[in-house]
């Protein structure tokens, strides 16, 4: 009800994505990954399905009428995926406006041979009709990645001084210029004090009251402004301006061509059934759909090895499989097979986000460790399985004052030995590691170091005790003994790297 209201007010404007979020570009043409990697190696199956991309615009065309009683003006398309099919799927559902990266023009003008130079993102421009915006991409990520870390104030003022001197670049032509600030939907809020509400409240404060500086939807843009022409458009997202993330590892195309087989087999069905009942049809297309959408191969591939990829491999092929049992057919054998090959991890994954665990010694909430680092090592072969192992997972990441480790136990349910203790090598340090026996005590609150067993064993150290700049790389090492004895360390044969960089600059990227 708050967003309606605000938005018959046109105090907010409001855009969607295609309604399973899939990379509409992909869907269209799977090949259409080959423009910005033509040595890509792609599915065995060639997916070329147009009609199913444009179902997905209209699905949320629809969804927006029916939430707000007027027509869907603007669209996010998935992960700021365009290319000039998709474009044009858009525009026939009567979209006005699109948004996506600066990389993405920048290529553009090379594509419709003109100079990329002449080209930047502070105009609105338009391709066969469709308007499109180009985000500021530093910008962007400052309030993305770079705010939350500093005072609120600090940070609005940092905005502005990017607004005046944009301004001042474009002194003589200031009524055609828009700078467009977009962001991986609420992502970022989540890092700030406040959710964000303080700063946000202090920006859109200056915003208003400020002389130079109009704030504007873009709904509202397109109407009054004018557009420079765009003769064709670079096939490509908003990471990198490729589709690498959702195409060309084998995990990723080996999801493709079951999505290409099962979709096939449903079409087929359709044809010789045509008296079936429809709405168990509808169903099963439904789960096509859905099974389009970027998430899942998001998680395949080297990308983002995440504590839960197996699980979304499994639940993508239960979607695949549903297929078959909505339509009372065996189940393929394929879909019954993991996709994902997490077992052959070899190497810890970094984290992809800040953290500020509480040190309890128990998983707190589900989100607690969600971004951390982590090193399975019953997934890791080679030297680091044993067969008697006591540490199962290593979880690490940081914020902006501490270091923080979780090492998780399988003891296969026994009680510890009461002389067992950890101690932590860092090895970029010369002779310096971190000993804590809490076989003898559990907890200890020290103001450099923090310490809680119960379920797990959760570690809060200060950066300036194993940094002395309190950034910088860092080696570090666990090691397992029971009195003098070292049962195991993981990993070990070389320590995990980690680089903290300066409070200011903590750069990750969306997931």
């Amino acid at each position: 009800p708050t967003y309606q209201k605000l938005y018959k007010e046109h105090k907010i404007d409001i855009s969607f994505t295609p309604y399973y979020h899939p990379i509409l570009p992909l869907v269209c043409d799977t090949d259409s990954a080959k423009e910005a990697l033509p040595n890509i190696n792609l599915p065995s199956k060639r997916f070329v399905h147009p009609e199913d991309a444009d179902k997905q615009i209209q699905m949320s065309v629809s969804k927006f009428q029916s939430l707000f009683d007027s027509q869907l003006y603007g669209m996010w398309p998935s992960e700021g995926s365009i290319s000039e099919t998709a474009a044009s799927l858009i525009t026939d559902n009567n979209i006005k406006w699109i948004a996506t990266d600066e990389e993405i023009l920048q290529n553009s003008a090379k594509k419709s041979g003109l100079n990329p130079k002449e080209y930047h993102p502070y105009q609105l421009y338009k391709h066969q009709g469709l308007h499109l915006f180009f985000r500021d991409h530093t910008l962007s990520d400052r309030v993305g990645f770079v705010y939350s870390g500093i005072d609120s104030e600090q940070a609005v003022d940092d905005f502005l001084e990017h607004i005046y001197k944009i301004r001042e670049q474009f002194i003589d032509n200031l009524d055609n210029i828009v700078i467009p600030v977009i962001l991986d939907g609420e992502n970022a809020w989540e890092y700030f004090a406040k959710d964000g509400t303080e700063f946000l409240e202090l920006l859109y404060k200056r915003l208003h009251e400020d002389e130079y500086v109009q704030a504007v939807g873009m709904s509202e843009y397109v109407k009054e402004a004018n557009a420079v022409e765009l003769p064709s458009l670079f096939a490509g997202s908003w990471i990198n301006h490729n589709f690498k993330i959702w195409i060309g590892h084998p995990e990723d195309n080996r999801a493709w061509d079951l999505l290409y087989k099962t979709r096939k087999f449903l079409v087929e069905f359709v044809k010789e059934n045509p008296e079936y009942d429809s709405s168990v049809i509808s169903h099963a297309w439904e789960k096509i759909y859905i099974a389009e959408g970027s998430d899942w191969c998001w998680w395949y591939g080297d990308e983002h090895r995440g504590e839960h990829n197996d699980e979304f491999d499994q639940i993508y092929r239960n979607h695949l499989s549903a297929v078959y049992t909505l339509l009372n057919t065996k189940i393929p054998v394929e879909l019954k097979l993991p996709i994902y090959s997490g077992a052959v991890l070899n190497k810890p994954v970094m984290p992809d986000g800040l953290i500020t665990p509480l040190i309890d010694g128990k998983r707190s909430y589900f989100y607690e460790w969600s971004q951390a680092g982590f090193l399975d090592v019953s997934d890791v072969g080679g030297a680091m399985h044993r067969v008697s192992q006591s540490i199962q997972k290593l979880f690490f990441g940081y914020d902006h004052e501490n270091f923080y480790l979780r090492v998780q136990f399988d003891f296969n349910h026994k009680k510890p030995n009461p002389d067992f203790r950890i101690v932590i090598e860092f090895s970029h340090l010369k002779n310096f590691n971190i000993e804590i026996p809490f076989g003898k005590c559990n907890t200890i609150k020290e103001s450099e170091l923090s310490y809680a067993f119960s379920e797990e064993l959760e570690i809060a150290i200060k950066r300036s005790k194993i940094l002395p700049e309190s950034f910088g790389k860092i080696l570090f090492a666990v090691s397992y003994y029971e009195g003098d004895n070292n049962i195991e360390t993981i990993p070990d044969v070389e320590p995990i790297e980690l680089m903290i960089p300066k409070q200011d600059q903590e750069m990750f990227w969306p997931t």
